[in-house]
């Protein structure tokens, strides 16, 4: 067993009675705190993946109260379950939750095992999930280590190193105080050191909006004593982001979708009353007013290709100054229905390796090597 050089048991001790301290259990009401109830704890964790907690409420009540079990859950399909997650986004989640219910229930009568080996091979449940339903469900004296609990650890734990100012580069620099990989490695001594007066997990959860990765309250932290990254003023330097493409006011937003499938892309071809007529391009459209880019996505997917879609978060930005519009390329995923012509556009499934041999949009041709390269 490998010991935290960073660690001492002082230290140790004087983190956990800091936080213990600063803790109110009534401090942030949840609908999934405390309770013993392994099953609504794994919904709760599924849905706080890339999700945050004030928004995910509405969705656990709606969704709970029409899958009250999982034995409910599991006898449900993708398209019975839809309209209660619909609005989440990353709809693999819900794929995945079917496929866990099933086993769930074939496997365990229903009853998910208490152990965290025993939760861990249970499909579409990782090591994280496994060890947070064993925490909060059971009891269990494990520490669930998310990207939350890392950071708090590390900045506390982990030596300050200052680096480099970022000055434009288009790599920001890395931030070794919220890498995950050590916390993983010493599993074993923050579960042999566990807190048996309270769970150290609901403690660093509520505490994660203190310190924040963008904006930690330092100067009101209960571990500013001891902590090197809250007193050290070089910090800042470890916060700073990439900066964020200049768009001016009153430019058009166009959405545009990549949807994949297997190796090929879905593309079609502008019709002779368009101009460029005749060029191949990725489905999208302008977004509309009220509307944000992913419900923007959506209809334009729904009203050109007949289909219902998931949408992932931009991975470029391309702003047209000469057409005084930013375009914005996302990640698509089919959860209903079949690609079709719905306005008289062709419309066409397309080799990868092929895309760039063809005549494509100007913007939509300058996307295509970066899809080689990333396999988006």
């Amino acid at each position: 067993m490998k010991k935290p050089l960073d660690i001492s048991k002082q230290d140790w001790g004087f983190f956990l009675d800091a936080l213990k301290n600063w803790y109110h259990p009534d401090k942030r009401k949840l609908p999934w705190k405390d309770i013993d109830n392994a099953y609504l704890v794994w919904v709760s964790e599924v849905f706080l993946q890339q999700t945050q907690a004030d928004r995910v409420v509405e969705f656990f009540l709606r969704f709970t109260a029409k899958f009250p079990t999982v034995k409910h859950l599991a006898k449900a399909s993708f398209e019975e379950a839809l309209p209660y997650f619909k609005g989440l986004g990353f709809y693999g989640r819900l794929r995945r939750m079917l496929e866990t219910a099933k086993a769930v229930v074939k496997e365990y009568d229903g009853m998910f095992p208490n152990d965290v080996e025993a939760l861990q091979k249970l499909p579409g449940i990782g090591p994280y999930t496994a060890r947070a339903v064993a925490s909060f469900a059971y009891k269990q004296k494990v520490l669930a280590p998310d990207t939350n609990v890392a950071r708090i650890l590390g900045r506390f734990f982990v030596p300050f190193r200052p680096l480099a100012p970022y000055k434009g580069s288009k790599t920001p620099p890395t931030k070794n105080f919220s890498d995950q990989k050590w916390v993983m490695e010493y599993l074993e001594w923050f579960d042999e050191n566990y807190p048996k007066d309270f769970n150290l997990n609901q403690v660093l959860m509520d505490f994660g909006s203190h310190c924040s990765a963008a904006a930690p309250k330092c100067e009101t932290c209960p571990l500013l004593q001891k902590c090197e990254f809250g007193k050290n003023p070089e910090r800042l330097l470890q916060l700073v982001r990439k900066p964020k493409v200049s768009i001016p006011r009153h430019y058009k937003k166009v959405v545009v979708g990549i949807l994949i499938e297997g190796k090929k892309v879905l593309v079609s071809r502008r019709k002779k009353d368009q101009t460029f007529s005749g060029l191949l391009e990725f489905p999208g459209g302008k977004v509309e007013v009220g509307e944000d880019e992913r419900r923007a996505l959506q209809r334009e997917f729904l009203e050109e290709v007949g289909v219902v879609i998931s949408v992932r978060p931009p991975f470029e930005k391309i702003v047209q100054h000469e057409k005084r519009q930013v375009l914005y390329f996302h990640r698509c995923r089919i959860l209903t229905g079949k690609p079709q012509s719905m306005e008289g556009q062709e419309v066409m499934w397309m080799e990868q390796e092929k895309l760039d041999a063809k005549k494509f949009l100007p913007a939509n041709k300058g996307i295509i090597e970066q899809l080689k390269k990333s396999r988006l």
